[in-house]
């Protein structure tokens, strides 16, 4: 049933042991780097469609601090004017959300997104929103969104608006 292998055919002698170590580092990188790096960008586009842009669905006002949870401590913006400015989370998004509620803005809905894995802690969004007003009109906005994943967390650190196109 088995064929018996000659003991010159076996040979623990290696005449280049190095080409072992070669041979397992790339038998190993060919295993776990491409895991790794493709799970963390669906990971990541995962994390935006599931955990963030469904709180500004329904009643984004009542979860501004379930969104605020998303941000990182500071956000970074860039601006169409070449400015780039530096807020607090608190900062960035409050006020701002309060004079879009006075504006009769109720909530967006995501209608697109285009991820884009950086490395395996950085990630961008580039995302379309259908803005919903009280009046029952509709605006479709976009902005683009840079990530990074912090003490095993992915939390927005910059922003920019852009353009539909």
């Amino acid at each position: 049933m088995f064929q018996k292998i000659p003991n010159s055919a076996v040979t623990t002698d290696y005449k280049y042991p190095f080409l072992k170590c070669v041979w397992a580092g790339t038998i190993m990188s060919l295993i776990w780097i491409p895991q790794v790096t493709a799970d963390s960008g669906i990971e990541a586009e995962r994390w935006y469609r599931e955990s963030y842009a469904p709180l500004w669905e329904k009643s984004p006002a009542d979860n501004i601090d379930l969104i605020l949870d998303h941000y990182a401590e500071t956000i970074t913006t860039h601006l169409a004017s070449d400015e780039v400015r530096s807020d607090t989370k608190d900062d960035w998004l409050r006020a701002p959300m309060a004079e879009w509620i006075a504006q009769g803005w109720l909530a967006a809905e995501l209608i697109e997104l285009e991820t884009q894995e950086i490395n395996a802690t950085t990630a961008s969004f580039k995302a379309a929103w259908k803005d919903l007003y009280i009046n029952e009109e509709t605006e479709i906005s976009c902005g683009w969104y840079l990530a990074d994943k912090q003490s095993g967390r992915w939390l927005i650190t910059q922003y920019a608006e852009s353009s539909c196109d």
